[in-house]
């Protein structure tokens, strides 16, 4: 039997998932990945979800009621199209889903509407709470140690060690080796 990594593989090509979404490899962890295993494990849960989420999208709907997310974060769940900054419809198709299961996207720190009265009253904060929507953790520290133009190279290490070097286009590694 065919894990649902392999089978995102061999269906779409994994050059074709990288120039699509940047990610040089279809690995479990990923989001697509996953869905294709709810469709196919617990058919019942797949059809009664309203919504697919990252822990961000949660975090800014509980608090705000709004289904958002952002791009950089995006980008490593094999459903996202980098080079045209939105879903990739192809893939949504295949796993069964359209854009209406997903988030809005918005810019990387985009603000979002205010916090809720519900949520304000729950955690105890100010209504007049900004909620923005975040960044991947890697490219928000690399902007956070001034790595904001081409040049610049940061490393980050923690649970994964990350280099990052900001370029003025998407920039593919023709071996594939990195995202």
């Amino acid at each position: 039997m065919t894990s649902q990594p392999e089978e995102i593989g061999e269906r779409f090509g994994e050059d074709k998932i990288y120039e699509v979404t940047g990610q040089p490899t279809v690995v479990p962890t990923w989001p697509a990945t996953k869905i294709l295993w709810i469709r196919r494990n617990e058919p019942e849960i797949f059809r009664k979800a309203s919504k697919f989420l990252m822990v961000e999208d949660y975090l800014i709907y509980k608090l705000t009621g709004e289904f958002a997310s952002e791009p950089s974060i995006n980008s490593s769940t094999l459903l996202f199209d980098i080079r045209r900054d939105k879903w990739w419809v192809d893939m949504l198709t295949y796993l069964g889903i359209d854009e209406k299961r997903l988030c809005e996207v918005k810019p990387s720190g985009a603000r979002i509407d205010g916090i809720s009265r519900k949520a304000a009253e729950e955690l105890n904060l100010n209504s007049d709470v900004i909620v923005a929507t975040g960044g991947l953790d890697q490219a928000a520290a690399a902007i956070g140690c001034g790595n904001i133009r081409e040049g610049i190279i940061s490393e980050s290490t923690g649970a994964a060690l990350a280099i990052v070097a900001p370029t003025s286009g998407i920039r593919y590694d023709p071996m594939r080796r990195i995202p």
